[in-house]
This record gives structure tokens, sequence and C-alpha cells, in this order.
């Protein structure tokens, strides 16, 4: 009892816990009201324990430092031991002390009533933060395969089934068709790519076709030198003839 009020103190440092906990001031009232009710069962307790070691004859060197020290009133002081032990009984467990309890008791109920409520407040608004967060997560999650699916799709769009498709125009098409284009599309890159391949056909047709204009102009030349040749001869042929 003692050890507890003078050495551990567990009421003073639950008190000191619950502030620096940032407790609401109103439920540290009910705990100081709680601590202010005790202070009057402790000097009645006090007293009881004076009439009973004093009743049974115990030295005060013996008795705890408080209860040593504590004075009976004159009227205490000439009770008998029996009486003295008596009225020890009827302070620990009379209706006045019973009465001082429930004032203690009435705080502490009222205390841990509001911070069951409180607790269980913050606990609800906790729960509907973990649940909208959980919701946002999801949120997020679903909007990141969303946005990746039509990151896949453009890809697919743009790049792959176009390549795909330049393949099969590229294998089926004929070798010697010059004139043959394929159509830009997709990313840039890819457009610039259809673009330097159409350039060189173009430059390819154009050398093939200046190429083929060269030889169909030698094949008319010649056919005329051709002609010349004959003409020569049938002139040298007359003229032989003439001669003779």
């Amino acid at each position: 009892y003692w050890t507890e009020i003078d050495t551990t103190k567990s009421q003073a440092k639950a008190i000191e816990t619950l502030k620096h906990q940032n407790t609401p001031e109103s439920e540290l009232a009910l705990i100081a009201k709680a601590t202010q009710n005790s202070a009057g069962l402790v000097q009645a307790e006090t007293r009881a324990m004076r009439l009973v070691l004093q009743a049974d004859r115990v030295p005060e060197a013996q008795m705890p430092a408080a209860v040593a020290a504590f004075k009976l009133s004159a009227q205490d002081a000439a009770l008998s031991p029996e009486a003295k032990k008596q009225q020890a009984i009827q302070l620990v467990f009379g209706t006045e002390h019973q009465d001082s309890v429930k004032n203690i008791m009435a705080p502490i109920t009222e205390f841990q009533t509001t911070l069951a409520n409180r607790v269980n407040t913050a606990y609800a608004q906790a729960e509907g933060q973990r649940k909208a967060v959980d919701f946002a997560l999801t949120a997020c999650a679903t909007l990141l395969a969303a946005a990746l699916f039509a990151v896949l799709a453009l890809f697919h769009r743009n790049l792959g089934s176009i390549i795909r498709r330049y393949s099969e125009q590229l294998r089926t098409v004929d070798e010697r068709d010059l004139s043959f284009r394929l159509q830009p599309a997709g990313v840039l890159e890819l457009q610039e790519l259809v673009e330097a391949f159409n350039a060189k056909n173009e430059n390819v047709a154009g050398v093939l076709g200046g190429v083929t204009r060269s030889a169909d102009s030698l094949a008319q030349a010649s056919s005329r030198l051709t002609d010349t040749a004959g003409q020569l001869e049938k002139s040298s042929q007359r003229t032989n003839s003439e001669s003779r």
C-alpha cells in the first residue's frame, strides 16, 4: 500500500503517460478529480491503520512512516484497544468509506467510457481511411493495367501490325516491279524508313529507265545505220552494173 503511494506511484506515471499521448483535457480532468477524491480516502485509511497499530501497541518506529506521522485526535486516542479496532473497521468498511470509493470510481468509470468512445471513433475513422486508401490503390492498379494495355495496343497498331503488313507486301510484290511503293504509316522512324525505301526504289527505277531509253536509242540508231548501209550497198551495186 505505502510502496505504491510513496515509491511506485503508478497513478502518477499513468497520468504522465496520458499527457504524453495528447489525451484531451476533459479526460485528464476526470482523472484529476478521481485523484483529488482519493486523497480523503488515503487519509481515512491512514487513520484506521494508526488505530489498529496503536491498539496492538506497535511502536511508532515499526510503523510505516506516514502512519507513524499521523496523529490521532484526542477522542480516538482515548478509545480502548477494542474500540480503536472497531473504529478502524468502520472507517474501512463503513458507509462513508464506500461513498468515498464511489466518488473515486465515478470519474474513473466516466473516463474509461469517454476514452473507449474516443478510441472507437478514431478506429472507425482510421478504418474508413484505410478503406479509402485500399480503394485508391485498387483504382491506381486498374488504371495502370489499362494504361499498359493501351500502350501495348498503340504499339501493336503503330508498329507491329504495320511491319507485318509491310512484310506481307514485300513477299508478294514482283521483284521486277520497280513502281511498287510502301505507304508511310506508324511512328515517325518507321515512316522515315519507308520513305527511304521508296526513294531508293525511285532512284533504281530512274536509272533502269535511263538505261532502257538509251538502249532503245541505240537500237533505233543501229536500225538507221543498217538501213543506210543497205542503201549504200544497193547504190554501189547499181554503179558497178552501169560501169560494165
